[in-house]
């Protein structure tokens, strides 16, 4: 499971690079656009830090029991 989502990871990870090379690239002019991309940079790198956190628990600790909530905020 943490090889998978290690896997997932490194494919968002390029997602979001590519997104951010090509936002640069754009000419970003209006406020709403601005917004959006950095609402969509900040969620992405939280996500890839919860995913993180989780590849690391996983290794250490295992699979976490069914019902386990998310661990948000890491």
């Amino acid at each position: 499971m943490a090889l998978y989502m290690g896997g997932m990871m490194a494919i968002i990870m390029l997602a979001f690079m590519l997104g951010m090379y090509s936002n640069k690239r754009a000419n970003l002019e209006d406020p709403r656009v601005q917004a959006l991309a950095q609402a969509i940079i900040e969620a992405q790198v939280s996500e890839i830090d919860e995913m993180q956190f989780y590849i690391n628990d996983i290794t250490q600790n295992g699979i976490a029991p069914e019902g386990t909530p998310r661990a948000t905020g890491q």
